[in-house]
């Protein structure tokens, strides 16, 4: 096992001639977990060394990046590993005490092995299963009608809905009842080791979530997140939970409406090889998960989608301010923005929403039900209804955000995911 206490170095070597070529600020995770699988299979794994715990008894030796130390006592060396700013990463092996060839030609052979092995990445296969967001306020009864393809990844629907009991957030005594068909998702991304391969799924799942929502204006979310291909195959139970002593969430069962997504191959290659645009749509996609609990929030993100489009389209890209790094004229690039999909009779109810949001983003104001709770504010003949109004705008908001980005990637700018909408079941009272 690796010593404890004081790690002395009396003596470094340089075991390569050149640098080792990993391209670390790609891939040297990827490197690590292969370097990691070689350690543990030569020295039944390796410890990290504190820089505290070294004793340097050589001069000029920069602090090093990473230490590490074998998990055998017959190897007393440490390895020291230095990122370049090109990509390669550098070593040195040191130790203490006499440099002989037994303390320094196993890491050479270890580090070989490593390069032989990392090569080219490898295609790592993922399942995962998404589906739409059992929390928002309407979930169409529409399915999958059946297998599809967005870009890189098969889409596979279960053969039955999944049925659900949702907490209710300002009610412990009570859940309330939805019913979800979610879908299975085949993928595959590059890496030596699972868990980059599941940090790369993960991401590529966010942004087709981005995009099923915004071709059918609908919050779709990761069910179940990705993972290794095995032998049992990943099922959906029928009841989730299953609680003793309580009826099936939806007492008008889980029927749905077959429903085929449109051609969304050409839009996945847009957001794959657009950051700016994908940023635009993870934003969009955001408001969506959050817009039930926090409206006000939700409107935001929305005049940010605007805007950001707007940027897009300008005739002359925005320019920062050399001073401030502010970007001027950002109400005028909004209201650029919606001149392409309303009549410009139309504008100044978007700008009172502007308006809203700056007072949201530079006054800390809420708008919505937030001060509530989400909770519907009773009827009254003596004072407004603000949350109810702000709604209406936040509502309006979202669509000319949909319309926008809908025309951005070429899509119909209809959602065309149809099936009758049912809002949630009526709460049930926990059992006591």
């Amino acid at each position: 096992m690796a010593a404890k206490g004081p790690i002395r170095i009396d003596w470094i070597s340089t075991p390569f001639e050149k640098p080792i070529p990993v391209d670390w600020q790609e891939r040297g995770d990827d490197w690590l977990a292969v370097f990691g699988a070689v350690s543990g299979e030569r020295f039944g794994g390796h410890a990290y060394v504190r820089h505290e715990d070294l004793e340097l008894y050589v001069d000029a030796l920069p602090m090093p990046y990473l230490v590490y130390q074998p998990n055998v006592d017959s190897i007393r060396s440490v390895l020291f590993i230095y990122p370049l700013a090109d990509g390669r990463v550098f070593v040195l092996i040191g130790g203490g005490g006499d440099l002989v060839d037994q303390q320094i030609s196993p890491w050479v052979s270890m580090l070989q092995e490593v390069m032989a092995r990392f090569g080219e990445p490898e295609e790592r296969q993922w399942r995962a299963v998404i589906g739409l967001d059992p929390d928002s306020m309407m979930v169409p009864y529409s399915s999958l009608a059946g297998q599809a393809e967005i870009g890189p990844f098969g889409l596979t629907p279960f053969d039955h809905g999944m049925e659900e009991w949702r907490f209710h957030p300002t009610n412990l005594r009570s859940w309330k009842g939805t019913c979800t068909w979610p879908i299975l998702v085949h993928g595959e991304s590059l890496g030596h080791d699972f868990w980059r391969v599941r940090q790369h799924a993960i991401q590529q799942l966010r942004v087709l979530c981005s995009l099923l929502s915004i071709a059918t204006e609908l919050a779709w979310t990761i069910r179940l997140e990705p993972q290794e291909p095995a032998a049992t195959p990943i099922e959906i139970p029928e009841i989730w939970p299953e609680i003793v002593g309580f009826p099936p969430p939806r007492s008008d069962g889980c029927v749905a409406t077959p429903n085929e997504l449109p051609d969304l191959g050409h839009a996945w290659d847009a957001l794959d090889g657009d950051p700016v645009l994908q940023s635009i749509a993870l934003m969009y996609h955001e408001a969506l998960l959050i817009e039930n609990e926090h409206p006000s929030l939700g409107t935001l993100a929305y005049v940010a989608v605007v805007e950001a489009i707007g940027n897009r389209i300008a005739t002359h890209p925005p320019e920062k301010c050399t001073k401030c790094e502010n970007v001027p004229g950002s109400a005028a690039r909004f209201r650029g923005a919606l001149r392409t999909i309303v009549s410009k009779k139309e504008i100044p109810n978007f700008m009172k929403i502007y308006e809203q949001r700056s007072l949201t983003v530079h006054s800390a104001e809420l708008h919505g039900s937030e001060k509530d709770f989400g909770s519907p504010s009773p009827p009254s003949l003596f004072r407004p209804n603000t949350a109810l109004e702000f709604s209406r705008a936040h509502w309006t908001i979202r669509a000319a955000a949909t319309k926008l980005l809908r025309t951005q990637l070429g899509l119909p700018v209809t959602a065309s995911w149809i099936g009758p909408a049912k809002a949630a079941a009526p709460s049930a009272e926990r059992p006591q």
